[in-house]
This record gives C-alpha cells, structure tokens and sequence, in this order.
C-alpha cells in the first residue's frame, strides 16, 4: 500500500509505542557481507504497525492517480 490517499483511524498516531519521529523513515544501508536494505516511508510505517498489531485493507475499486502539474498529465 502506498501513502498516496490512505485513511487512518487517529488514535494510531496517539499509540505510545511509537516515539516520536519512528512514523515515518526512510533508510538506504549497505552492509558488508550481508547486502543492501531500503525502505522508503510508507514500507517503514506499515511494517512497525503491523508490529504493533495494527491491520490493513486496500479498496481496489478506488482509482487514485498523481497529478504532475508542470506537464498537467494524470498519471
């Protein structure tokens, strides 16, 4: 699930658990031996609330594009 037009319940963002700034993150890591890891924001959120228990549903009736407003196209 992308961040792009999601919906959350607000108490989430109240849930202890989480300090501040641990919401979102992006990491770019190379490790020796071991390889590489990325995650942009939107895989580092919904994988510590899945951690934290929290469930996902994704509506896939809904169509949502990104707008690009220099070249007004609709992507």
């Amino acid at each position: 699930l992308g961040m792009g037009f999601t919906l959350f319940r607000l108490e989430m963002f109240k849930d202890k658990r989480f300090t501040y700034g641990e919401w979102f993150k992006t990491i770019q890591e190379v490790v020796p031996g071991q390889g590489a890891r990325s995650y942009t924001q939107d895989l580092w959120f919904f994988q510590k609330a899945r951690e934290f228990g929290y469930k996902f549903a994704c509506d896939s009736r809904v169509k949502v594009g990104h707008y690009d407003a220099q070249t007004q196209i609709m992507w």
